[in-house]
């Protein structure tokens, strides 16, 4: 008595992962056509590899990324998997060469877990939920422990399940093995076996005898369906979709790796071992009719029993499966019939070949499916489709061929009668007999070369590949081939073209255009770079080609290659490379080249320059305005020069005499000029036109007998072997003559003297020599006493004449609050380091290098460097902190011993509970963070001298005394107390603008550090400083006239420190460009202190006499007089 057997299956499930080490790969002999752009015609031929970087990390088969993977595979000399390209399907490997491996397999042969990919495992075990699912699956599935209806869960989308429910109640416990859980009369005499496979889940129904195949039940098997919605297709397919998603074909979702049904099949014991694994041998699959409503589908199970020749047992197999990519085969017996993703058994096969008429007149082709996404633009270095032989009908070796099935658009699963003949390619020819009654199964490759290429130049997603028999009318040509297969892809990147060329040595950018090149001088150094990078991220090596385009021949042989994978080829990174010997005045090209040991990539676009080796001819001052000139007034020139010099700009300056010398701070060989940058130590720039002629330029002489100066720079950076020069005579006012050098100055009128020249006793303000009436600019202005400034005490100035009332002022110092974004700290003003912000002014103090006598009665006090921020104390042990105080200077104790006149301001030591912080402030309630500790007391106004306007002391009002937009001179006799000569900054002169966070215009000041310098300031909210200083320290006790200018015309600050208008040195003139928008400053002239951040500070500390500011610029008749204690007529 025979036994008849029904199996439902999931996918194909051969995997060729399992003997890949014994399949046969066809490798190509010739070098692929490339799909990319090719090297240039000279590019040398890559050179071997070589060993880069060694890695510190250990051996390992898999890495996290290319780069890592890439270290390790050079290492270890194997190929190293890349996790970043791998799926379920296919796997990356970067080779020990540096090239890439691309495996793509029909079903998934690994599954991410927490642990990392690893290998499919189908084998079932029981899960939390007591269900049976398989220990590594990429397409999980869960099988009933039996006890209830419940038959099988297959995910569908992560977290999406499709349930399957057995029709006739509840299931029997089943019998595990291995990956298949049999569950024994389901029905009587017939069994149910689930298996699960690497792209889902087989099922097979076993029905064994004709009694249990008359069981009216399996006439119509219909298993209900929740969790998804399946939808019927073409050729008896059907696909599901999880509820509320929109639903597809299932060709679509085989392309989607989404979840399918294959069409079922049957087939029986008529050949001898067919089981539920499969039919054998010349057996073949038939179909099996079936239905769906969307909650169920129905197998006519019935159908097959009554109208086929049965052997039993008998066996029908529908199946789901997700994951896998597509694969499929079309057969002539069954035209209309889709064989996609599954069909036949657990193990799997797909039918290539004629069998002859008899039984059926069976004819198949196979194909598969593969994604070569990552292929796209590659240069492919080999290819190969590998799967197996299971079954050859004959002993004789018979043809197959493979080819290139369309271009990977033709959605899969199509049928005999739906074929697109799209058989584009022919790829390879291989004969076997693998399989037959004279051989066993095995495996077999095919060269696929031809169409990875075409898939990478194509940027194909995906590509088909068939087999079909060579003669199809050979009955001996039959065969069976496995589900599983692969394509082996070996490529590479081209490495890109590189970028950001330029030139290092000297810096230029790169210039594409051969008719505007840059330019440079070819007796330097000359480095050559470029920006590298690899879509691999390999090591370069990159070729460097200078040609010379006016010859048309190579400079050199390639620079920097060859390839040596070292850390310095590193790409991503800039490579350069220094010309071996300097080059001949010409025009020249060059471009760069990368290449990473296996491939030279594309060059880049080529940059040209010119060497001009000579320099260009000495300019030409013209169109000189007519004179007379006046010291400060504007004049205008022009300059020339020849267009064949390619001049880049014109440099000019002044000096105040008729001297030869001319070396200003001109820009150093190999600068690329140009003639918008800003001006430098007094010297300014020019363009030129295309003409090589300037514009009309707008200068002032800066003395009685000065000289213009010119000198050009080509655009190789190239300057003029000597300078053309223009001497102006000039004064303040008007022409200059031998018999009365002042003749006509009237500069009295345009500025403020306040002489101090007798010895009368100073009552309140000192009278200013200016005596216009009004309330205008150059009106008369009265140089106001403040409170704190002494001015009983007479002094020679000069070595001969009357001792003069000077005004003494204690040199007080400014306490302020900054804050570096974590601590809050005070420091003196303009002490602050490097990232404190300025927060809040606290008053004044005496510094601790005032004499003994000074600081009677005073409080020293401390600054703390705690954790919690600076704190300030009047405890050197900073009050038991373990901290030892730094002392800053000295306080007064209480609000009465503070000078009179002077407002005493309290110092509050402020902490806040939460954190502990410590900070200063003005008012005891310490911003709100409870209440402050007075340590003492600060003086609330710097002693000061003010501008202000003429009248009584009663109508006196503060002043401003020139604008400090225009040009002007201050200036005044000075002398410095010794104890305070290098630290801190005091100020002589200024000017400040109004409002909360004002600064000074200008300062004439005694510098930290010991030496004098005059500084001017922007008003206009764009904070720009520009200071000249002398570089010979100021002299302690010693009576020095320190004038400041403002030169508008050519914007320049000049200090001097004696009568002559001569600059000491280079460090005297520095150049000032205000914006477009700036404004004068409009608060009082001040003697003896400045304004920052609205606070007044840097107090002079020492004696003062005989002040004067001027719009305009003095001439050095004027600034003889004052240094004779002389007001300007």
């Amino acid at each position: 008595m025979t036994t008849a057997s029904i199996a439902i299956i999931g996918a194909l499930t051969l995997s060729v992962a399992g003997m890949a080490s014994a399949m046969p790969t066809v490798l190509p002999t010739d070098n692929p056509v490339s799909a990319t752009v090719q090297p240039a015609t000279e590019t040398p031929e890559p050179t071997p590899t070589a060993a880069a970087v060694t890695p510190t990390g250990p051996d390992s088969d898999r890495a996290a990324d290319p780069i890592a993977a890439a270290a390790i595979a050079r290492k270890y000399n194997h190929p190293v998997a890349d996790d970043s390209q791998t799926t379920d399907t296919s796997q990356v490997s970067v080779e020990p060469n540096g090239s890439f491996s691309l495996e793509s397999s029909t079903l998934p042969v690994r599954v991410k877990t927490d642990a990392g990919w690893v290998p499919i495992d189908s084998s079932l075990t029981y899960g939390p939920d007591k269900m049976l699912t398989p220990v590594a699956a990429a397409s999980p599935v869960q099988f009933s422990e039996g006890g209830t209806d419940l038959l099988a869960k297959v995910e569908v989308t992560p977290g999406a399940w499709l349930t399957e429910k057995w029709p006739y109640g509840a299931l029997p416990i089943p019998t595990v093995t291995d990956n298949d859980a049999l569950y024994s009369n389901v029905l009587p005499g017939v069994d149910l076996r689930l298996s699960s496979t690497p792209a889902g889940m087989a099922e097979v129904l076993v029905v064994k005898t004709p009694d249990a195949a008359a069981n009216p039940k399996l006439d119509q098997v219909k298993l209900s369906l929740e969790g998804a919605t399946v939808t019927p297709s073409a050729g008896n397919t059907l696909s599901a979709t999880p509820n509320g998603a929109q639903p597809q074909t299932a060709s679509a979702a085989a392309d989607n790796s989404d979840t399918v049904s294959s069409a079922p099949v049957w087939w029986d014991s008529n050949v001898k071992d067919s089981g539920p694994d499969g039919p054998v041998g010349a057996e073949e699959a038939h179909p099996v009719s079936q239905a769906a409503t969307g909650s169920d589908v129905t197998l006519n199970v019935g159908a097959v029993i009554d109208t086929q020749k049965i052997t039993y047992p008998l066996y029908v197999d529908p199946d789901w499966g997700t994951g896998a990519q597509a694969y499929w085969f079309t057969d002539r017996a069954f035209p209309d019939t889709v064989y996609l993703n599954g069909n036949a058994n657990s193990g799997g096969i797909k039918a290539v070949g004629y069998g002859g008429p008899s039984p059926v007149n069976y004819l198949s082709h196979a194909f598969w499916q593969f994604d070569t996404t990552p292929l796209s633009g590659k240069h492919i270095l080999a290819a190969a489709f590998n799967t197996a032989v299971y079954w050859s009908n004959v002993c004789t070796s018979t043809a197959i061929q493979a080819w290139q099935y369309g271009n990977g658009a033709d959605a899969p699963g199509f049928t005999w009668n739906g074929e697109p003949n799209a058989w584009d390619a022919l790829l390879d020819t291989q004969s076997t007999n693998d399989g037959s009654s004279c051989a066993a199964p095995g495996n077999v490759g095919f060269n696929a070369l031809p169409t990875a290429i075409s898939a990478a130049s194509g940027g194909w997603p995906n590509v088909q590949l068939g087999l079909r028999a060579a003669n199809e009318s050979d009955p001996g040509t039959r065969k069976h081939f496995g589900t599983a297969a692969s394509l082996t892809v070996t490529y590479n990147s081209y490495p890109n073209a590189p970028t950001g060329l330029s030139i290092t040595s000297p810096p230029r950018g790169c210039s594409n255009d051969p008719n505007n090149p840059a330019y440079l001088n070819g007796n330097q150094s000359i480095v050559l770079q470029a920006n590298v990078s690899d879509p691999d991220q390999q090591n370069l090596g990159t070729a460097f080609y200078l040609k010379n385009t006016d010859t048309g021949a190579n400079t050199f042989a390639p620079l920097g290659w060859p390839y040596d994978g070292s850390p310095a080829q590193a790409q991503s990174a800039p490579q350069s490379v220094q010309l071996p010997v300097t080059l001949p005045t010409g025009r020249y090209a060059w471009y760069a080249q990368s290449e990473d040991g296996i491939d030279w990539g594309p060059a880049s676009s080529p940059c040209y320059f010119d060497a001009l080796d000579s320099p260009p001819a000495v300019p030409v001052i013209s169109d000189v305005s007519a004179g007379p000139y006046t010291v400060g007034q504007p004049m205008t020139v022009k300059f020339t020069s020849s267009p064949t010099d390619h001049i880049a700009t014109f440099a000019y300056w002044w000096t105040n005499d008729t001297s030869t010398a001319t070396t200003p701070p001109l820009p150093a060989l190999g600068n690329a000029p140009t003639c918008t940058r800003a001006p430098v130590g007094g010297v300014r720039f020019a363009c030129a036109d295309s003409s090589s002629t300037s514009p009309l330029i707008t200068v002032a002489p800066r003395a009685d007998t000065s000289t213009l100066w010119v000198a050009t720079f080509d655009l190789a950076g190239n300057a003029s072997t000597s300078s053309a020069g223009q001497t102006i005579l000039a004064n303040a006012d008007t022409a200059v003559s031998a018999s009365n050098p002042n003749a006509g100055n009237v500069v009295a009128a345009k500025g403020h003297q306040w002489p101090m020249n007798t010895a009368t006793p100073i009552v309140g303000a000192v009278a200013d020599k200016n005596t216009t009436t009004g309330t205008s600019l150059f009106a008369q202005k009265v140089l106001k006493i403040g409170a704190g400034t002494n001015v009983t005490s007479t002094d020679h100035i000069v070595m001969t004449g009357l001792a003069r009332h000077v005004m003494t002022l204690p040199g007080y110092l400014e306490l302020a609050r900054y804050y570096n974004g974590v601590d809050d700290a005070a420091f003196s003003d303009g002490f602050a380091p490097a990232g404190y912000t300025f927060e809040v002014a606290l008053g004044q103090y005496v510094p601790l290098a005032a004499s003994a006598a000074a600081v009677t009665g005073m409080q020293e006090f401390y600054s703390c460097p705690l954790s919690t921020g600076d704190m300030t104390s009047t405890s050197s042990t900073c009050e038991g902190t373990g901290v030892t105080g730094v002392s800053m200077g000295y306080f007064w104790p209480t609000s009465a011993a503070v000078p009179a006149g002077v407002p005493a301001l309290p110092l509050y030591q402020c902490s806040i509970a939460s954190n502990g912080h410590h900070f200063d402030a003005p008012d005891v309630g310490c911003l709100g963070f409870g209440t402050g500790i007075v340590l003492g007391y600060l003086a609330g106004i710097a002693p000061t001298v003010t501008a202000n306007t003429s009248g009584s002391p009663a109508v006196l009002a503060p002043a401003q005394a020139i604008d400090t937009t225009k040009s002007f001179t201050v200036s005044a006799w000075v002398k410095l107390d010794a104890a305070n000569l290098a630290g801190g900054n005091y100020t002589a002169m200024s000017e400040s603008g109004s409002g909360t966070n004002a600064n000074s215009a200008f300062y004439l000041q005694k510098a930290n550090g010991g030496h004098w310098r005059f500084c001017v300031r922007t008003q206009s909210g764009i904070d720009i400083v520009d200071c000249a200083s002398v570089t010979a320290p100021a002299l302690a006790n010693t009576w020095t006239m320190v004038t400041g200018i403002w030169d508008a015309t050519n914007q320049e600050v000049r200090v001097l420190t004696s009568a002559s208008p001569t600059p000491a040195d280079s460090t005297s003139v520095v150049s000032h460009v205000p914006p477009s928008s700036e404004i004068s400053a409009t608060s009082p002239l001040v003697v003896g202190s400045a304004v920052s951040d609205g606070s007044t500070g840097n107090q002079w500390d020492g004696e003062i006499s005989n002040p004067v500011a001027f719009q305009g610029v003095l001439d050095g008749f004027q600034l003889a007089s004052l240094a004779g204690l002389n007001p300007l007529p």
